[in-house]
């Protein structure tokens, strides 16, 4: 509400770009009331009447599971945030989705739930080893901070990276290329993001009348050296889980 005041009483703006990430639907409906254009990054809500600008959650995520398959992986695990954002929930359902596609089935036994910074991580990891989780050959965590914790952990229990399990992250932090072993992950264009929010709110300012755009920005793989090869590339048929799509 403060936010949305302010910007209502500033007479100089003449637009703003909301940093969203981690606002709900609720959060973004309280500023259907600002008069001024706005534009919404780090975040992507369908039926919600305003621009957005967003990572590509879904296509990315599924270049880590076509990663994993390429070498030859086919226990893999998904580690969750506890914390419920649109990009987490975005995450876990092409994580889902993606290994659907490609007919594999997801134990629930190697589906971890931790928070998304890295010391709750590491604990809420450690927690799950102590009690002798069930471990696949290679795990997917939902951002790079809650890979550094669950490495850690992974480490306390003598367990290697990439030799014992493999690990992938989302982000592409300035810490993954640094880390031993080094980490892969899906580093997304934060430039890209900024560039077009920025045109897209000149073209708002400029234009009162034009529709409402959702506009997601493609990630890409950065391999280095956490994710080991366990045997010949995985060969599946790629499933269509939309029967709208076979009409």
């Amino acid at each position: 509400e403060e936010i949305v005041s302010t910007i209502q009483t500033d007479p100089e703006l003449s637009g703003a770009i909301v940093l969203a990430t981690e606002l709900t639907r609720d959060d973004v409906l309280q500023f259907r009331s600002v008069s001024i254009p706005l534009v919404f990054i780090d975040t992507f809500i369908e039926y919600v009447p305003f621009d957005f600008v967003d990572m590509n959650n879904i296509d990315s995520v599924y270049k880590v599971v076509e990663h994993f398959l390429h070498y030859g992986h086919q226990e893999i695990g998904l580690v969750q945030s506890s914390v419920r954002t649109r990009n987490f929930y975005l995450r876990d359902r092409a994580f889902l989705e993606g290994m659907a596609c490609f007919g594999i089935e997801v134990d629930k036994r190697v589906v971890f739930q931790t928070d998304s910074t890295f010391d709750g991580a590491y604990q809420d990891m450690k927690r799950y080893l102590n009690n002798e989780a069930t471990l696949p050959t290679a795990l997917f965590c939902s951002n790079d901070v809650m890979a550094f914790g669950v490495l850690k952990a992974l480490r306390e229990k003598r367990l290697k990276v990439p030799e014992d399990i493999s690990l992938i992250g989302f982000d592409d932090l300035p810490t993954p290329a640094l880390l031993d072993p080094p980490l892969t992950s899906i580093a997304v264009s934060k430039r890209e993001i900024g560039s077009t929010a920025m045109r897209r709110l000149h073209s708002r300012i400029n234009n009162r009348a034009i529709p409402p755009t959702k506009i997601v920005v493609g990630g890409e793989l950065m391999e280095r050296e956490s994710v080991a090869r366990v045997g010949d590339p995985i060969i599946t048929e790629f499933r269509d889980l939309d029967p709208l799509l076979s009409l």
